[in-house]
């Protein structure tokens, strides 16, 4: 008898463990089963039959209750892991996601509140807790008919209780979190704008309740103009216009790494260090109206304090500066006319002011430096190398005591510009052989005693020029690392007195690289526990943990800080 209930129990659990085998098999070759597809019903009967039998009466005789403690413990823990492995391979790797906003009929956008639970249908414009994430189950294209699931600013997810309330406080999605997206009228693929309606896993209708302005209910067992919302991309002309946030990072002696960037409303935010913990100013910058277009963020040791620049939406340039407090400056910086693109800064230590490199509406560099108690402007230096075409990166060169920048030109070739017994020259010859696909950055090697450069070259990968006894070109090194599919940003590692820098993978996830043992090695794994890089990427040298660190903007929409403490990365995400 003993051994007849000892056989049921295994055989019982040899069936769910192989039910779940193949329910990874199922998921692996196509995303998107869903809670009734047959591997699923397999570990529901598991359930349903072990849970019976363990269940059973018949089986609390003299000799069950010697075998209690060893049954009891062996199987309420293979149900928990089993529901633990069912969950994980429940939600399909290839899920492809959006950032939408919901407009009822109303005009009132969809808010999912603070407290995590209620859903409301009565905001006037689309940000912060009104901007959700579409979970489309089987990837690709949305498309008429599709498996949802809908994220919250919180991270949780909409979960529709057979009652017929709405609540937003899942952490994982499951049967009740899952709807199906409709288009009102036609089928095929759903569009930015696109008259959309929601039903959940009880056949049951997303409605705001009035047409909106109140709260949002899914109850309905028919389809009307209650349960008519309008899908809004969020980038794609919606009232949260494409919210890239332009972030610049800054280190500070005093305080350690800070980070200026472009919030989701449009407005800077600078986020501090004071007293061994961070905060966040979201007013001070106010007055200098919504950030539009780059932004660049540099220490001035003389105010012993971060000050950035950035174009406003007015498309002049405008500087923010601490003095006995914040200061605001635009005025100087209407002489040059509206800007556009790539905005470079730097401190220049034999004016001990900050200097700042822009491009014109009409494609021309500009540079801005202070001296004779004002801001001056050099419009005409740097007309001789062409127009800008994308990236600029200015470096101090301290063996000229003298600033000088890197661009890349109309033609795809990079521009030099640095000082010679006085005069800029220019320098294009030496970089004719190797175009420039994408951006760069430049930083001053106190070694060598000369600035270099790194871009994304020809077939994608990571290039660099520098400067030993002539001109040294690297295209080779980085092969290892992938193709560059975005941004990169290269500091002085003046502990391994080499460059470290950050670039974006091809795979969306962050890089590092390094030179350790006369060779250049590259870091991935640690970063793949941060989102995957949307926008800018600022790096930064820590004076304090000897080591680069970086910030840049996730494709979740928030600001990630990745920083070096007891000897591994951490990682720290800044909402907006």
């Amino acid at each position: 008898y003993h051994r007849a209930l000892l056989a049921r129990c295994s055989a019982c659990q040899h069936y769910a463990k192989r039910s779940v085998a193949q329910y990874k098999t199922a998921q692996q070759k196509k995303c998107g089963y869903g809670p009734n597809d047959r591997w699923n019903g397999d570990i529901k009967r598991h359930f349903r039959v072990c849970s019976q039998w363990y269940g059973d009466p018949r089986h609390k005789a003299k000799d069950w209750n010697n075998y209690s403690k060893i049954m009891q413990r062996g199987l309420l823990k293979f149900k928990k892991d089993l529901l633990i492995r069912k969950r994980q391979v429940h939600v399909c790797r290839t899920k492809k996601t959006y950032q939408v906003c919901l407009k009822s009929t109303n005009n009132h956008y969809v808010v999912s509140l603070g407290d995590k639970l209620n859903v409301r249908a009565d905001r006037k414009a689309c940000k912060g807790w009104e901007i959700h994430t579409l979970v489309d189950v089987n990837g690709g294209t949305l498309n008429h008919g599709d498996a949802i699931y809908i994220r919250t600013a919180h991270k949780h997810y909409w979960s529709a209780q057979p009652s017929g309330i709405l609540q937003a406080n899942r952490t994982e999605p499951w049967t009740w979190e899952q709807f199906r997206i409709y288009k009102v009228s036609g089928k095929g693929r759903i569009a930015n704008g696109t008259k959309i309606a929601i039903k959940s896993a009880h056949k049951r209708w997303l409605a705001a309740y009035q047409g909106g302005g109140q709260h949002v209910l899914i109850n309905r067992t028919k389809r009307s103009s209650w349960e008519t919302f309008t899908l809004r991309f969020v980038g794609a002309g919606t009232t949260a216009k494409s919210k890239r946030a332009m972030v610049a990072g800054v280190f500070s002696p005093r305080r350690g790494a800070e980070v200026f960037f472009r919030g989701q409303d449009g407005f800077l935010r600078y986020s501090y260090v004071h007293g061994g913990r961070r905060g966040l100013d979201t007013r001070t910058f106010r007055q200098g109206g919504k950030v539009q277009g780059g932004t660049s963020a540099v220490y001035s040791p003389r105010l012993r304090h971060a000050q950035v620049f950035y174009r406003g939406v007015d498309g002049y340039l405008h500087h923010f500066f601490f003095g006995r407090g914040w200061g605001h400056e635009v005025r100087a910086f209407r002489q040059g006319g509206k800007i556009q693109g790539a905005i470079s800064s730097l401190y220049a230590p034999q004016r001990k002011r900050s200097e700042v490199f822009v491009v014109a509406r009409n494609g021309d560099l500009q540079y801005y430096y202070f001296a004779g108690g004002r801001w001056r402007l050099d419009k005409s230096t740097f007309r001789q190398g062409g127009k800008v075409k994308g990236a600029v990166s200015a470096t101090y060169a301290s063996h000229r005591r003298h600033a000088e920048v890197f661009f890349r030109g109309r033609n795809n070739r990079l521009r030099y510009f640095f000082l010679h017994n006085g005069r800029w020259m220019m320098d294009a010859n030496t970089f004719r052989n190797a175009p420039v696909t994408g951006t760069l950055s430049a930083i001053y090697h106190k070694k060598h005693r000369h600035s270099e450069v790194f871009f994304r070259g020809k077939g994608g990968y990571l290039n660099r020029y520098y400067f030993h006894r002539g001109w040294h070109f690297d295209h080779k090194s980085f092969r290892g690392a992938g193709r560059v599919s975005g941004d990169i940003s290269v500091v002085y590692d003046a502990k391994r007195g080499q460059p470290s820098g950050f670039f974006r993978g091809a795979d969306g996830y962050l890089r590092f690289f390094y030179m350790s043992g006369g060779r250049w090695r590259i870091s991935s794994r640690s970063f793949r526990r941060g989102a995957k890089v949307k926008g800018k990427i600022s790096a930064v040298y820590s004076k304090t943990s000897k080591h680069p660190e970086v910030f840049y903007q996730g494709d979740d929409g928030r600001v990630h800080f990745f920083s070096v403490r007891r000897g591994g990365w951490a990682l720290q995400v800044f909402p907006w």
